[in-house]
């Protein structure tokens, strides 16, 4: 609270002398520049705690940081750190694992670069792997699958045509084409 004028009429009504007045404002003057002074000096303990907080920060080195945390290291038991996999960059997909596992060459160099360029492509954490090898074996199986052995296949002389699947294969098992009905082969055509 501080002195005001009305406070000081206040005091000169009730019968203060003049002598009473200037030791009040005096003495409120002295509160007034004691409270500033306690202020100042908090934001400047503040300011010198946020400084040394920032010089702190900037002369930290990791190495530094590992040897603040010491202690907790010895009294912890170190947890076992997850092997980390890597991108695809620097593998070179092994043609002779893609032919023993029954590509032909040329279909598994084929196989080799777009196996390389989908993992190339894939963004983010997709396209981490821990096992480049494993992976590759994966994809090479699922090609067999899909698409059958990898050899081209001749048919009747005709050009080489992609292998057919097995389903495509037991359906000629069931339903052999009549060579004399040519309607019968027609509708077979049709249905494949």
């Amino acid at each position: 609270m501080s002195l005001s004028a009305a406070m000081m009429q206040a005091l000169l009504d009730a019968g203060a002398t003049p002598e009473m007045l200037v030791r009040a404002a005096e003495a409120e003057e002295r509160r007034i520049e004691d409270r500033d002074e306690r202020k100042r000096e908090l934001n400047r303990e503040r300011q010198a705690r946020w400084r040394q907080r920032q010089k702190d920060e900037e002369s930290v080195t990791p190495v530094t940081r590992d040897k603040r945390n010491e202690r907790d290291s010895e009294t912890k038991p170190a947890a076992k750190s997850k092997p980390k996999g890597c991108r695809v960059d620097g593998y070179e997909p092994d043609i002779a694992v893609a032919v023993s596992l029954g590509l032909s060459e040329e279909r598994a160099k084929l196989q080799a670069a777009k196996f390389l360029d989908y993992w190339r492509s894939k963004p983010g954490q997709a396209g981490v792997k821990l096992d480049w090898l494993a992976t590759w074996r994966n994809w090479i199986r699922s090609e067999i699958e899909r698409n059958g052995s990898g050899h081209l296949r001749v048919v009747n002389g005709s050009a080489p045509t992609k292998p057919r699947r097995t389903g495509d294969r037991l359906f000629d098992l069931m339903n052999p084409p009549a060579p004399s009905d040519e309607r019968t082969i027609d509708e077979y055509a049709r249905r494949r």
